[in-house]
């Protein structure tokens, strides 16, 4: 892992708590984490990396068209997943398949979807706000962001009531950062200080590419030259990644604007079944 010195951790390889002071304004938000909670990010993520297996080998039987894994990045999806609040809306790429879950979302329709027996499929009202997937890359990062501006103007945020106030969160993966739309994204989410998280996971290879080839700079200092606040996390700590995006939508919410996080992770798989 590609990790620096800017980069947050709050439990580390060896399963002890991380205090430093990366850490310590965040530390204080594992103290709502009750054992059940903390069993139940386990098993998200054990349930979620049988599922990606299966249904990789469903592919490789002729049973789907396409299987795009996310092995190697439960953590970050699991902890940031846990973040949001029922109100938030979340916009996904198209491998964020515990985030689904976690909405409750039944991972059946993600088969059908890959199998072709469905055009969208689901509707995000009945999942959570969990929106569709979206197999542009880098689009769903302006879709998020029209829609946080839809959510500012509708005044359904920042109104002091953390209960009712909504916010966005969006996923992407380190190629989504070379697309336009990302770019146009965090312009506009900085020029209307929308209330949205920007999720970056940096899963070190975009299809091919990795990551060294695309950046000369850590990714998480891209969003700060439209004004956008980075931050760096390890992406396979899922402390960190609840820790850190429970406090970012929090900020969003409360009129902030928008933040950014990088989670540092790998995929361990393939970009898809047909790279």
């Amino acid at each position: 892992m590609s990790y620096t010195e800017a980069t947050v951790q709050l439990l580390s390889p060896q399963g002890t708590l991380v205090e430093n002071d990366l850490s310590a304004p965040y530390l204080p938000r594992l103290a709502g984490l009750d054992d059940a909670t903390l069993r139940d990010f386990h098993r998200q993520m054990v349930l979620v990396r049988r599922f990606d297996i299966e249904a990789g080998n469903l592919q490789r039987q002729g049973q789907l068209a396409l299987w795009i894994p996310s092995l190697g990045q439960e953590a970050a999806q699991v902890g940031s997943g846990y973040a949001a609040r029922p109100q938030d809306h979340i916009f996904p790429a198209y491998r964020e398949h515990v985030v689904g879950r976690i909405r409750g979302l039944d991972l059946m329709k993600i088969i059908e979807l890959l199998r072709g027996q469905s055009h969208g499929g689901w509707v995000p009202a009945e999942t959570g706000n969990f929106h569709l997937y979206t197999l542009v890359i880098g689009s769903q990062a302006l879709h998020a962001t029209g829609y946080a501006m839809g959510v500012q103007f509708d005044g359904a945020t920042a109104t002091g009531d953390p209960e009712s106030d909504q916010a966005v969160l969006v996923y992407f993966g380190d190629g989504a950062t070379s697309q336009g739309d990302v770019s146009e994204a965090f312009v506009f989410a900085a020029s209307y200080n929308t209330p949205q998280v920007f999720f970056l996971q940096n899963n070190h290879w975009a299809i091919s590419v990795p990551v060294e080839r695309q950046s000369r700079t850590p990714l998480y200092l891209r969003s700060t030259g439209f004004g956008i606040p980075g931050i760096q996390i390890d992406g396979n700590d899922v402390l960190a990644a609840y820790a850190v995006t429970a406090q970012s939508l929090d900020e969003a919410r409360a009129g902030q604007g928008p933040r950014f996080i990088e989670a540092l992770t790998y995929r361990m798989g393939p970009h898809t079944s047909s790279d």
